[in-house]
């Protein structure tokens, strides 16, 4: 196939050649993947169905994987030579059309490939026998890359070029750059006499002043820290000697403010900005704000190119284990961590081994169950006996017993009955009572007081306080003491039909007795007339 020596080129060029080139498909181009990101633009939409497709190739022209990306209803990628099946991005992607995707290939430390979709961290995920589910992965993925190839059915691809490690230096453009964070690295090419100056001036997020410095690469170089110096100040070391020279420039305020420079990795500058230091007066309201932004002077023409120092990233703590997969019979669960304490930066080495891990759990056969209630007395449950492990049981005592503690238990998986409070079931107190329940649910004891509690369902009313009393009848409870107003209507309604009763009684027994004698008076009389008894017999055994 053909080379692209132009693209060859374009990798070797300088970091200021930043333009993009046509996608050709089945075309070799030489591309170091491993020492340069992959740009690509695409303008394609979701459920357009087109793809990108980018074989990778070793120096002798064997497969060394590729990557896929589908613009179905959800964006998918497939990794050649890795993957069984498209699988979704785990990362909601620009809704942007017009998109830029950055591939980076690793290999500092196993297989690592890193996706971005304008500047989106979409995938990160290192190859491995867990994550690849072709068995032969490694047979591909281990060739170093030095050549790429569109394929042919990649119909989504329009433009690309290298990511540059370097980026042009432009004069008085703002960049954002949290220096405090991040050293600055800035390529320069100037020869000591020429009078050039790197220039950079240090900006918080509001753009307001917050430092600087100045270089000046006079035949006895000099710096000049901006509102700090009052004059320019010879370096206390000799520089390096070859005019192609790597400064980085480092600022830290954990303790103080503190500025360092080394010039190809010697430390030519280390310097506590303070009022013994500075000879501007009003030096700290200055270089106490944070460092958002820099911008290189319009007089700087020194420095070239830019770029971040790299940053080796770093692991953060795991995770707690996660909830296992399953409560018996043997599941999994795993725990995480990121690399970004700190992150990576500007090329820097990714953390290595796994950012995930996984252990076994829940190994006890399913069968395990708990047997009954035996060590808790006029209790019952919602499930009959035995259950498995795992099941939550809801709790509820017999009549005439109230639930204290937890109203839910759990088998556990050493066939025990697992609470957080003891649940108990308790009887009673004089002066309550607990009504019949038809379902399981938890019935306190009631207080009986006052005329308002029903004893429908209790057995009497005989648990009531003895100063009150039951009336069967209205299946109440009431009080002597306090009877309603009804009830005493009734009373003396009752009280006055009996004493009616009683007054009828004895006026009938009054009348009665009136009449008997009555009749005697007359008897009496009848003899005084006639001289004869009304009764003979009655009259001798009188006489």
């Amino acid at each position: 196939m053909l080379i692209l020596l132009v693209a060859s080129l374009v990798i070797g060029a300088s970091a200021e050649d930043q333009d993009w080139f046509p996608v050709q498909r089945d075309v070799d181009i030489e591309y170091d993947l491993e020492a340069t990101p992959l740009e690509i633009q695409t303008n394609s939409t979701l459920d357009s169905k087109h793809e990108v497709r980018v074989n990778f190739y070793s120096s002798e022209g064997d497969v060394a994987g590729g990557v896929v990306f589908n613009f179905t209803n959800a964006t998918q990628y497939y990794i050649d030579l890795c993957s069984t099946s498209p699988i979704e991005f785990q990362t909601d992607l620009p809704s942007k059309v017009d998109k830029v995707w950055r591939i980076s290939l690793i290999k500092s430390s196993g297989v690592r490939l890193v996706i971005h979709c304008n500047d989106v961290e979409a995938l990160n995920t290192l190859l491995s026998d867990s994550t690849c589910g072709q068995s032969d992965w490694s047979t591909s993925w281990d060739r170093d890359v030095a050549k790429i190839q569109f394929g042919s059915s990649d119909d989504a691809s329009d433009f690309y070029r290298p990511k540059p490690r370097w980026t042009a230096v432009q004069n008085n453009a703002t960049i954002d750059f949290d220096l405090e964070s991040t050293p600055l690295e800035i390529k320069t090419d100037s020869t000591l006499g020429s009078s050039d100056e790197v220039w950079l001036y240090f900006r918080n997020s509001e753009e307001d002043g917050a430092g600087g410095i100045l270089l000046d690469f006079s035949s006895t170089p000099q710096y000049y820290l901006d509102y700090c110096s009052t004059s320019p100040t010879d370096f206390p070391v000799t520089l390096p000697s070859v005019p192609d020279r790597l400064w980085r420039i480092t600022l830290t305020k954990s303790s103080g403010i503190r500025l360092m420079i080394h010039c190809n990795d010697v430390e030519v500058l280390n310097i506590l900005i303070s009022a013994s230091t500075c000879g501007f007066n009003f030096w700290s309201e200055y270089w106490n704000r944070d460092v958002a932004k820099i911008k290189f002077s319009s007089t700087d023409t020194a420095s070239d190119y830019y770029k971040p120092q790299p940053v080796d990233g770093g692991w953060t703590e795991f995770t707690d284990w996660s909830n296992c997969s399953v409560t018996c019979g043997g599941g999994t669960q795993n725990r995480t961590r990121t690399c970004s304490a700190p992150i990576t930066v500007g090329g820097g080495s990714y953390c290595e081994e796994q950012d995930i891990e996984y252990q076994e759990c829940s190994i006890e056969d399913c069968t395990v169950q708990c047997d009954d209630l035996k060590p808790w007395d006029n209790m019952a449950a919602n499930e009959e006996f035995p259950v498995d492990v795992g099941t939550v049981l809801e709790l509820s005592c017999f009549n005439g017993y109230e639930l204290r503690g937890d109203d839910k238990m759990t088998c556990s998986k050493d066939k025990s009955l697992a609470y957080a409070d003891k649940p108990q079931c308790v009887a009673c107190e004089p002066g309550f009572y607990m009504s019949n329940s038809t379902d399981m649910a938890m019935i306190n004891c009631t207080l009986c007081e006052g005329n308002a509690i029903s004893l429908e369902g209790a057995q009497n009313c005989t648990d009531c306080d003895p100063e009150l009393e039951a009336n069967v009848e209205k299946t109440r409870c009431v009080t002597k003491a306090n009877l309603p107003i009804v009830w005493i209507i009734i009373a003396v309604i009752s009280i006055l039909i009996n004493l009616i009763i009683l007054i009828i009684v004895v006026l009938k027994y009054i009348r009665r007795k009136n009449k008997s004698k009555v009749a005697v008076d007359s008897e009496q009389k009848t003899e005084l007339k006639t001289g004869f008894p009304k009764n003979p017999k009655n009259h001798q055994m009188n006489q």
